[in-house]
């Protein structure tokens, strides 16, 4: 990747804004945004991910659809081995996040459940860790 002192100007500002908003967006709405021709558009948008400006495109999921979502807060035991019993909870398809914490609480799993009972097979699952000493079940109820 290449690296450019060149400043971005509005152009540029406006392009970059637009595919932020909608990396689908067709070249002819790009260079409806920009102002420019398709050609002059096109180029510019090269030139943007040539200096490493524009370092990829991505897209946007909606939140694990209308999954249930909870927050466990798990105790685990004073000799356990964090890393294993992280891969063993990340191996479970509704874990969204799982995080090691200092403090009362030992580590911090999200889950993105179709339903309640599909929650509760998950606790128990956790559960039944033998490192996992203690479970609490956080359900959301509004994400703001």
């Amino acid at each position: 990747m290449q690296r450019t002192n060149r400043q971005i100007d509005a152009v540029d500002q406006r392009l970059i804004a637009a595919l932020k908003d909608d990396a689908r967006i067709s070249m002819k709405g790009l260079a409806g945004v920009a102002g420019l021709s398709r050609s002059a558009t096109v180029e510019r948008v090269r030139r943007l991910e040539r200096d490493g400006v524009i370092a990829g495109y991505t897209i946007r999921t909606r939140e694990r659809g209308d999954a249930l979502q909870a927050w466990l807060m798990l105790k685990l035991a004073p000799d356990h081995d964090c890393p294993n019993v992280a891969k063993t909870i990340a191996a479970i398809p509704e874990v969204a996040a799982c995080y090691s914490l200092a403090g009362a609480v030992d580590a911090l799993v999200l889950i993105a459940s179709p339903n309640v009972e599909r929650l509760s097979e998950i606790r128990d699952i956790i559960s039944a860790i033998p490192s996992v000493t203690g479970v609490q079940t956080h359900p959301v109820l509004t994400r703001y």
